[in-house]
């Protein structure tokens, strides 16, 4: 749907990994705070993320922490280093937090030191998930369920991956869906991935992607066809941004096309 082509489905995993063994927590109810009208409040997936990840760091268990924001990024990780510092006082500085507003040169030198072990835990928003591979983790937890099935494995296999076993905990959030899926591991461990819905033809979506790849290279009238473009064009054309010149789509010659596609970076800056 998205390219237009023909292609081959790869069904088979063949990606080295032992044995994962998968826990799904729900934390325990403090005694110390209540909720209104006296509801039961549970302590947060984050608090226990951080004395799950020290304690595994001290029993030195490599693991990966995946949290939902970057602030919660960085209060597991100041929670874990707070843990040892009265557990394992010598492991305080092999905890770190990741997330993608930190500087490349910063990002990289965190993967190098997670990867040759200098780092035994690092607390991270889902920049982790993908793109980048890291081998030797014995450990993963999330900090709530991250919202879907695929994201769900995708976490879970970055542990294991030179063939040991491994331990996935997800930690659930004091909110309905969390709680159901502790009680119910059949909803969240026996469904597939979730089908990626996709509509190309959006107009919202084509008609500024038209007007960025008219800047980068004129488009022919095939290709706007084969894309089946050509109501989107016209817009385009109408409202001055693109012009038809032989057989050609070209950008409007006072147009800069990123005051009309609004794409943000990783650290929250528009480009």
């Amino acid at each position: 749907e998205l390219i237009g082509r023909p292609v081959a489905e790869v069904t088979h995993d063949g990606s080295p990994h032992g044995a994962r063994t998968i826990a799904l927590w729900e934390p325990e109810l403090r005694e110390d705070l209540f909720g209104e009208n006296g509801a039961p409040v549970r302590r947060s997936a984050g608090a226990e993320a951080a004395r799950m990840m020290a304690d595994l760091v001290t029993e030195g268990a490599r693991t990966l922490t995946f949290v939902r924001s970057r602030r919660g990024a960085e209060l597991t990780a100041l929670g874990a280093r707070a843990r040892l510092e009265d557990t394992a006082p010598q492991l305080r500085d092999s905890v770190a937090s990741y997330r993608a507003g930190y500087l490349a040169e910063d990002r990289r030198a965190l993967e190098r030191a997670l990867a040759d072990g200098q780092l035994r835990g690092l607390a991270t928003t889902n920049a982790l998930e993908l793109g980048i591979d890291i081998a030797g983790l014995d450990a993963v937890l999330m900090a709530g369920f991250p919202g879907t099935v695929a994201s769900f494995w995708q976490q879970a296999g970055r542990s294991g991956r030179r063939g040991q076993s491994a331990l996935v905990v997800l930690i659930a959030r004091d909110d309905p869906l969390d709680t159901y899926l502790v009680h119910h591991p059949e909803a969240l461990l026996g469904r597939p991935v979730e089908r990626v819905v996709i509509d190309p033809a959006n107009p919202y979506v084509l008609g500024p992607q038209l007007l960025c790849a008219a800047t980068e290279l004129p488009l022919t009238e095939d290709e706007v066809r084969d894309w089946q473009a050509e109501p989107v064009a016209a817009a385009l054309v109408k409202d001055g941004l693109l012009r038809l010149r032989a057989g050609r789509y070209f950008p409007a010659a006072d147009v800069d096309p990123h005051h009309h596609v609004d794409i943000r970076g990783t650290a929250g800056g528009q480009i």
